[in-house]
Order: structure tokens, then C-alpha cells, then sequence
């Protein structure tokens, strides 16, 4: 870690206590993935709650990193606030918590649900850290040492999961948490971060090699589309400006087209009938239809305000019999399982705060395309 501040200390504005205290922030942050292993397991949910735990504590100290370097260097400091990806979250989370006290739940809406923390809270937490990376990474050398802790941790993390699957097998420990595809989210994180800051040719191999790895331990078959649409919407874009296309224009059709992706599971009536035989595709369209007979018999008040964050459990439990399962024969998932969101982030938008939330909740998600 002091080799880290000192080699950052040269690339930048950024004073050695701020410096310490953003790669404590970020390392932690990085670190979260490890959280569930036996020596951190705490709490009701014990391979959960660290990592709550971790962020909070990431995020905490983000805020006195921010704190501090806006006391010490005010006029650099301030720069990193301005810009639409930090006011876009921080004005859904002033929304969320300024119609939190109108709700049936008004600290569950700030607070979020105790399995994930997606509150109010939780988009002030990620106000903080964009504010922080936009800060702290403005560096080239800061941006290198990340990209390798995080691919570092990212094979630790596979080996991890490789156990755990042959664990699984031999009913042994599992030392993650249990489900595989909760890491896939590390792909197309780590594939971004790689571009972010191109490596060197060997580099780009060994860092390809390691997100196949972790493709293969989380047997996902969503981060295997995206990873296959990720690529070829990136190869896409390069030939498109070679061939004379404006950014403009390409960030418009990207934007669009993630747009549609958020609209799938609930246009899935069209297509749905081709893949209904996979059980997780027809596990999230039964929970989007109970959603939706949510919102049928929402009041006006909760299509304009929502009601509030962490009741889609409630929810679900409500109206379960529109999923018109059998209850007995334990085939759908959904029974077996603690089901704290929805599966669906424009229908938990929606449902949580209503029209005004959905509509920042759509900005959010397509912001990085049109602003960065």
C-alpha cells in the first residue's frame, strides 16, 4: 500500500492523506467479493452481511476522502463533482429520501432491504464512489494499480469458485456464497476496466484468460450473452467510426438499444414463448407478472411516489397467486429461495418510487453511454 501512495503521490494533485485514505476506500471496495469467506461470515445472513458491511465501511470512507481532499484542495476537488453521472444517482437518492416519510416504511425505504442495502442510502453510496473514481483515478499510474488489485482479486475469486464447485459436488463447505452467477458481475466490470486503460498485448491476454476463467466458474448463461453482445457492440462501434459514423449518433443507437434490453423482460410475452424452457428466464417473467398486477391496483400516490425500496418482498408474497404456480411440487425456484429484489430494475424503480424514479432510474442506466 506505500508503494501505491507513493507512486500516486507523483501522478497528482491529491495530498498523501487523501491518497491513503482512497486506496484504503477503493481496496476494500475491491475486496468485497472475498467478504463471505468463513473468517468474515457475520450476522443473520452470514455470507451477505460482510459484504453490506464492506461497503458501508468503502463508502464511509470515501466520504471522508472526498471531505478531506474538498478541505485541502477545493478548486481540483470540485471538478469531480460536475458531471451527470454524479447528479443524476444523488438526485434519485434526494427523491427516494425526501418521499421516504410519505411510504408505509419510510427507514426500509432509506435503508433499502437488509439481504442488498438498495435504498435511498445505497445511490448516495454510489454517488460517493463515481465521485471518488473520477477523483482518484484521474491518474494514469492510480488506474494501472487498480485494474491489477482488481484482476488480482478477480483470480482469486475464480480459484475460490472453482472449489466451491467441486466443494458442491462432494457436499463439502462452500466458501463463497452458494450461488456462482452472483460473481459474473466481476466480467464485463473487469472487461471495462481492461479498455479503460489498454494494456500491453501479453497483458490483454492474460486479463482475457482470467474473465473466461471467471465465465466458467459463475455458469452463467446471461454474462455469456452479454459477454458475446458486449464484445460485438465494442467491434461494432470501432468499425462504425472507422467507416465515417458520428459518436453522436453511435451513442444515440447505443443508448437505445439499452433501453430496449431494459424493456425485454417486460415485452417478454412476445418472445418469451421460444426460451420459456429455461427456468431463470421463466422465473423473472413470472415475477414480472406478479409485479405488474402490483401496479394495476396501485393507488395514483403510488404510481407518482412508489412505495418505497425493499417491499418488493411484501410484494411478491401478495400477489403470488398471479404466478399461478403449484405450490407443492417445488419446481419453481422462487419457493425455495429469499427473493429481496426484483429481477427487473425498471419494474423495482417503478414499484419503489414511482414514475419519477423509474424516469432518473432510466437516465442512470444510460448515462455512462451518453456522457462518458
Amino acid at each position: 500500500m506505500g508503494q501505491m501512495v507513493q507512486e500516486a503521490t507523483k501522478a497528482n494533485d491529491l495530498s498523501t492523506p487523501v491518497l491513503w485514505l482512497g486506496w484504503i476506500s477503493l481496496t476494500i471496495g475491491l475486496l468485497l467479493p472475498l467478504s463471505s469467506l468463513p473468517p468474515f461470515t457475520t450476522g443473520y445472513w452470514s455470507k451477505g452481511d460482510p459484504l453490506l458491511i464492506g461497503l458501508y465501511l468503502s463508502t464511509a470512507l470515501a466520504a471522508l476522502t472526498l471531505a478531506l481532499d474538498g478541505f485541502l484542495s477545493p478548486e481540483s476537488s470540485a471538478a469531480a463533482w460536475r458531471h451527470p453521472l454524479i447528479v443524476i444517482p444523488f438526485i434519485l437518492a434526494l427523491y427516494s429520501s425526501l418521499v421516504a416519510p410519505i411510504t408505509e416504511m419510510p427507514m426500509l425505504s432509506l435503508l433499502g432491504a437488509p439481504q442488498s442495502g438498495t435504498g435511498a442510502l445505497w445511490y448516495v453510496q454510489l454517488t460517493l464512489l463515481i465521485i471518488l473514481g473520477r477523483r482518484f483515478l484521474s491518474s494514469t499510474e492510480r488506474l494501472h494499480l487498480l485494474r491489477n488489485l482488481a484482476f488480482l482479486v478477480a483470480v482469486l475469486v475464480a480459484a475460490i469458485k472453482g472449489w466451491d464447485w467441486i466443494a458442491e459436488q462432494k457436499a463439502l463447505p462452500i466458501l463463497l456464497i452458494w450461488v456462482p452467477a452472483y460473481y459474473a458481475w466481476l466480467v464485463p466490470s473487469l472487461w471495462l476496466l481492461l479498455q479503460m486503460s489498454p494494456p500491453s498485448r501479453s497483458h490483454q491476454v492474460v486479463g482475457t484468460l482470467i474473465l473466461l476463467l471467471l465465465m466458467v466458474v459463475s455458469r452463467s448463461m446471461s454474462v455469456a450473452l452479454a459477454a458475446v453482445l458486449g464484445i460485438s457492440g465494442y467491434y461494432g462501434v470501432r468499425w462504425s467510426l472507422k467507416q465515417g459514423y458520428s459518436l453522436t449518433f453511435l451513442r444515440i443507437a447505443a443508448a437505445l438499444v439499452t433501453l430496449l434490453t431494459l424493456l425485454a423482460p417486460i415485452l417478454s410475452p412476445w418472445w418469451l414463448p421460444s426460451v420459456r424452457s429455461i427456468a431463470s428466464i421463466e422465473d423473472r417473467y413470472l415475477l414480472t407478472r406478479m409485479l405488474e398486477g402490483a401496479m394495476r391496483d396501485a393507488s395514483p400516490s403510488t404510481w407518482l411516489f412508489g412505495s418505497g425500496w425493499g417491499r418488493i418482498g411484501d410484494t411478491f408474497q401478495h400477489y403470488l397467486p398471479l404466478s399461478q404456480q403449484k405450490l407443492w411440487d417445488g419446481q419453481w425456484i422462487f419457493l425455495q429461495s429469499d427473493y429481496f429484489h426484483a429481477h427487473n430494475g425498471l419494474m423495482e424503480a417503478l414499484h419503489a418510487s414511482g414514475l419519477i424514479g423509474l424516469l432518473l432510474f432510466i437516465l442512470l442506466c444510460i448515462a455512462p453511454i451518453l456522457f462518458v
